[in-house]
């Protein structure tokens, strides 16, 4: 586990790109650089930068998009993490439409599980049997979950199917999640994460293997990197 902590989430948002650049330079397989996307507020300051002053440096023809999890409702919705990158990324670049691997939130929850699990094991290098990302980028919620694995979801970490139909048990709302064996199977997990209110979760991640599931899956993921900025770092113990 690599702790990288910057002085502002602008900072950090931009070492995170250019980490994934330099991983894309050094790809040299015959085959895609697959990345996995998440939602929130730090992504999206990631996502608009990226579009405004890292484009002409992606080799975007490389590069397919894919999603951890997704909120039930239709791309053109607030909530939707796809339509979030829609608008401030992948309607701004130049990546081929045939790159983007949206989960579609406006279809039945069971039904597109199952779909873009199925997806994933067309498209994606397989490791011990489950269909894996080269990246995937990672936050951590306020109550330690990552994608949409909540806590209390514990089988969702260790089930045999890559994506699933789930609810967060705060509002009940329906999601979509890739679950946990393709992530940490992934050939690299980055979480980023930033300001004050989530110090004390990265404290209790990066300390305590066993607290919840973005803890799991930092402990048991292949090269996992946390991009931080000094506030959401506070509680970090040495």
């Amino acid at each position: 586990m690599i702790l990288k902590i910057y002085d502002t989430p602008l900072v950090t948002a931009r070492r995170l790109i250019e980490h994934l650049l330099g991983k894309m330079d050094k790809f040299r397989q015959e085959r895609p650089f697959h990345l996995a996307l998440s939602g929130g507020e730090t992504p999206a300051l990631m996502f608009e930068l990226w579009a405004r002053e890292y484009s002409q440096d992606t080799h975007w023809e490389k590069l397919h998009l894919w999603w951890v999890d997704e909120r039930c409702v239709p791309y053109w919705d607030s909530d939707s993490n796809y339509g979030l990158v829609r608008t401030l990324l992948t309607t701004v670049v130049l990546i081929p439409g045939e790159h983007i691997h949206a989960m579609r939130g406006e279809g039945n929850p069971e039904g597109e599980a199952l779909r873009y699990g199925a997806e994933m094991v067309d498209y994606l290098p397989l490791r011990m049997g489950y269909p894996c990302f080269d990246l995937v980028f990672l936050g951590i919620g306020d109550d330690g979950h990552t994608a949409s694995v909540f806590p209390g979801n514990g089988e969702l970490l260790t089930t045999i199917a890559s994506c699933v139909a789930t609810r967060n048990p705060h509002t009940g709302q329906q999601r979509l999640t890739v679950t946990g064996q393709p992530l940490i199977l992934s050939g690299e997990i980055c979480f980023l994460v930033t300001g004050e209110k989530k110090s004390h979760i990265v404290g209790e991640v990066i300390g305590n293997p066993e607290c919840c599931p973005a803890s799991y899956v930092a402990h048991c993921g292949n090269h996992v990197s946390f991009f931080l900025d000094k506030s959401a770092a506070k509680k970090i113990t040495p």
